[in-house]
């Protein structure tokens, strides 16, 4: 038989992790239905404001405290007739960007530091790890008080202060992992290649990471938009007119009695980005290592 009527070879068909970790993340009933509540949070956040027909700080004094669906409120209006669907997207919108914001802050901070402690080990591992000790040991809400008295009530320092604590347990994290990496073959080998720790960090190590890291963050946006919350409830945090998810709860908290919808539509709004959230997370968790299932 003739070259010519060889018949050409076929590629061995295969799937790479993250493609078996994507299938068995659809797989998972509760993180497929997170998935899609998400989606349909994150696209009212970002086009709802702009679709309403009330602005999220217009006051109308005539509409105080007008109930769910009265005239073209939907979610009735608060003590200085602004419409609650008008703020309530807006500050789902406020919150959500804080919560990824202060987690991607925490992200690169956290990645970085724990790695290059992680790798480098010895002295410098301890020297870095007590930092992060003494940091813990610091209040968190004393913290974002100083920063206020200091720097005044701006809202860009909620991302400076929540992202300045949440990398220390990143940091812990991506440590312990790289530890355990760095005694790897293909470490070896980039070390018998001339590699800088550098290059080996960044080109190795951190790669090998992603998995854990993914699974940490979107563990992370909750905890994020909790503190957040926590913050603006104390009167610390998004101020006035500006709103958040836990601005509205506190001011429904004090309204509760006159008008209930106050409270009780944002706490469903926060309790449903919250549940999303982590059934995301836990379905990663699973996908990416299923033998903890």
């Amino acid at each position: 038989m003739s070259e010519a009527a060889l018949p050409a070879p076929v590629a061995a068909a295969g799937r790479s992790l993250w493609e078996d970790a994507r299938r068995r993340l659809l797989a998972n009933r509760g993180a497929r239905a997170s998935l899609i509540l998400l989606g349909l949070l994150v696209l009212a956040a970002l086009i709802g404001p702009w679709l309403s027909p009330y602005a999220y700080d217009q006051v109308d004094k005539a509409d105080i405290w007008l109930p769910p669906l009265a005239h073209s409120h939907l979610l009735g209006t608060d003590a200085l007739g602004r419409d609650l669907l008008s703020r309530l997207l807006m500050g789902l919108a406020v919150s959500l960007a804080v919560g990824v914001v202060a987690s991607g802050v925490s992200l690169v901070i956290g990645v970085a530091y724990g790695a290059t402690a992680g790798y480098l080990g010895g002295r410098i591992d301890e020297a870095m790890m007590r930092i992060v000790d003494i940091l813990y040991s610091l209040p968190f809400i004393f913290f974002v008080i100083l920063l206020m008295v200091t720097f005044g009530k701006n809202f860009i320092l909620l991302f400076v202060a929540i992202g300045a604590v949440e990398w220390l347990t990143m940091a812990r994290i991506v440590r312990g992992q790289t530890i355990a990496l760095k005694h790897r073959d293909f470490v070896e080998a980039a070390r018998a290649m001339g590699l800088t720790p550098a290059q080996i960090v960044h080109r190795h190590i951190a790669p090998n990471l992603l998995g854990p890291v993914v699974v940490y963050v979107t563990l992370t946006i909750p905890g994020v938009i909790l503190a957040e919350s926590f913050l603006s409830f104390l009167g610390l945090g998004v101020q006035e007119p500006m709103t958040s998810l836990g601005t509205l709860i506190s001011d429904g908290a004090r309204d509760m009695e006159l008008a209930p919808w106050l409270l009780l539509f944002p706490s469903l709004a926060m309790a449903l980005t919250l549940m999303a959230f982590n059934f995301v997370g836990d379905g990663l968790r699973d996908a990416l290592d299923p033998r903890e299932r």
